[in-house]
């Protein structure tokens, strides 16, 4: 037993320690590390936006998040948005908590639609399907709430969500799933 001990307390003392006053990695940095998840671009497709926050605002809300917008061809309106997310004290983002929930999310009614919660892309998903009356086109939102917490979402406008597949399909989820942010 005291063999054992001591090989633990060797353990702990070879550990890096953080020098004191030195600062982990920021939230924008930390934010910055979901951006290799984002696939790119398939044959066809171009990325037209990009964007990494990294924020904890009792205000604005804090997150972990990075998103990328990809649109098809030349028509504006053909579009896949994904975005991976957290919240810095690793819980999940709204509305992925929702996931948990199925009576919860039927209750979250936005732009007139509930939330639903289906298997899609091959995995449980929060689910939302409208039409944007001023853009007249479909949209559709698919989450997934990885065992991290970790939140992808993919926002696909004009197109079926059978679009977003090609996105899912490029996406190491296996390694983002045990990534800790």
């Amino acid at each position: 037993m005291r063999t054992a001990s001591c090989l633990a307390i060797g353990v702990l003392l070879a550990l890096p320690s953080v020098p004191a006053g030195a600062a982990g990695p920021t939230l924008k940095a930390r934010a910055e590390a979901l951006k290799p998840f984002l696939p790119s671009p398939p044959k066809g497709w171009s990325i037209v936006e990009e964007e990494t926050i990294g924020q904890d605002s009792a205000v604005a809300g804090s997150e972990l998040t990075t998103r990328r917008r990809y649109r098809k061809g030349s028509r504006a309106e053909e579009v896949v948005e994904i975005q991976i997310g957290i919240k810095p004290d690793g819980k999940p983002l709204w509305p992925a908590v929702l996931i948990d929930d199925p009576a919860k999310a039927a209750k979250q009614v936005v732009e007139g639609v509930p939330f639903s919660v289906t298997e899609v892309l091959g995995h449980k998903a929060l689910t939302r399907s409208t039409r944007n009356p001023m853009r007249n086109r479909a949209e559709h939102r698919v989450l997934h709430k990885l065992p991290n917490n970790v939140s992808v979402s993919y926002e696909i406008w004009t197109l079926p969500i059978s679009e977003a597949e090609q996105f899912r399909k490029a996406i190491d989820y296996g390694t983002l799933g045990t990534l800790r942010p």
